[in-house]
């Protein structure tokens, strides 16, 4: 059964330098295909990526086009019984404030880089501060098989 969410799109070249950077501190890991890296903003589970009712819901409260900080740190996190490497996302005000408008949003924003098996070290990894400039959100599938092949399905722009 797919499973569907909304995200924001990450650059490729910002996907490429995190990957890079994090690759040369990090070995022996499957890392995400720089196409696949986003920021997720909700997960709609087993729904179509195009259904009306979830895109509505999450273009209704749209801001306009803002910043991202990345912060400086690879971190592992539990996940789905998993552990995710990812990239914190620095508070953002326009980012907060529309995660609020949405029923159950990603609560701590972030980009996931990799998952791993077994124990990796929970101490965090220094990373390049990278800024990432919002001008779109994208809604996504996923098949659940454990590739987690995301599939991109639909751009929208933020209001000018």
């Amino acid at each position: 059964m797919p499973a569907a969410f909304a995200a924001l799109p990450i650059p490729q070249d910002i996907a490429q330098t995190l990957l890079s950077h994090a690759q040369t501190n990090v070995p022996n890991i499957t890392w995400h295909h720089p196409h696949d890296l986003h920021l997720t903003l909700k997960h709609w589970g087993a729904a179509h990526p195009d259904e009306p009712t979830f895109i509505n819901r999450i273009t209704k409260h749209t801001p306009t086009p803002f910043e991202l900080t990345l912060e400086p740190r690879l971190e592992c996190w539990q996940a789905h019984g998993r552990t995710a490497l990812v990239v914190p996302v620095a508070p953002q005000p326009k980012l907060r404030a529309w995660l609020d408008t949405i029923d159950e949003p990603m609560r701590h924003p972030h980009i996931s880089l990799a998952y791993c098996d077994g124990d990796t070290s929970p101490t965090p990894i220094p990373m390049p501060s990278l800024h990432v400039a919002v001008t779109e959100w994208a809604t996504y599938g996923v098949s659940l098989n454990p590739t987690q092949r995301y599939t991109f399905v639909q751009r929208f722009l933020l209001k000018a």
